[in-house]
């Protein structure tokens, strides 16, 4: 998709994907791949043991659990395959890229991206999968930019590229203190989520006090990405004020 401009931007997800995974679509999935029939099957048995239930009743067969070893999120993205090969042959493969639920398809013009919309809830139903109405967007290309904070992103990772580099901190820190002060202008847009989770991680590693100020915000209002801000805050201070910093989040009410 970075190989041609397009006029528009198609932006999807998945409704509660990974609770919503049936067990024999999934079963299926791994069978076209190849998997052997007894590897499934172990694979199916221990999913249903780790599945989150009530201990007399029967096993849901949906849903798939967290793992630390991203067992789940590997099964997650081979059970989309063959919704990634239906929008493919729509659209073309230098158009789609998908990065686990999250989906993004080039179109030239808005009547087209209607369309891939309607194609996209067709192919996920075939699935017994629902798009994300709230998260589904037709984007032109300015709204895209500000959309991925692509500026943004490109000011962090020449910060990654002088860390793995050896640069000075002084300039470090002047590259990260321009591109965060870039950050807020677009601050709550987007994928604005995980601009943060970015900027806490290079924080940390530059050492940057700022964020510990907003850190109890922004746990409140992205939880998704608590552990990074946790590990901000226990990378920035003393062990004491880490351990006051959780339990002022424990008690909030």
């Amino acid at each position: 998709i970075l190989n041609k401009v397009y006029d528009h931007v198609v932006v999807a997800d998945i409704a509660n994907y990974f609770d919503t995974i049936l067990h024999t679509r999934l079963s299926e999935s791994l069978q076209r791949a190849g998997s052997h029939p007894a590897t499934v099957g172990l694979l199916f048995f221990l999913i249903e043991r780790l599945s989150i239930r009530r201990e007399p009743t029967e096993s849901p067969r949906i849903g798939l659990p967290v793992d630390e070893f991203d067992c789940s999120r590997k099964l997650a993205h081979i059970f989309l395959f063959a919704h990634d090969r239906r929008i493919v042959g729509r659209v073309g493969k230098d158009a789609y890229v998908r990065w686990m639920d999250d989906q993004i398809i080039g179109v030239e013009e808005r009547s087209d991206a209607l369309r891939v919309i309607g194609e996209l809830s067709a192919s996920l139903a075939r699935l017994y999968l629902t798009p994300n109405t709230s998260k589904c967007k037709i984007l032109t290309l300015v709204e895209a930019k500000r959309h991925f904070h692509l500026d943004t992103n490109s000011a962090f990772r020449e910060v990654d590229d002088g860390l793995r580099e050896g640069a000075t901190k002084a300039t470090l820190l002047k590259s990260f203190n321009k591109a965060w002060k870039r950050a807020l202008r677009s601050e709550g847009e987007g994928e604005w989520e995980k601009i943060l989770k970015r900027a806490y991680l290079l924080a940390g590693r530059l050492n940057v006090s700022d964020f510990r100020d907003r850190a109890l915000d922004d746990v409140l209002t992205y939880p998704r990405i608590a552990g990074r801000i946790a590990d901000y805050m226990r990378s920035t201070g003393s062990a004491a004020k880490f351990v006051d910093f959780a339990e002022i989040l424990w008690d909030h009410p």
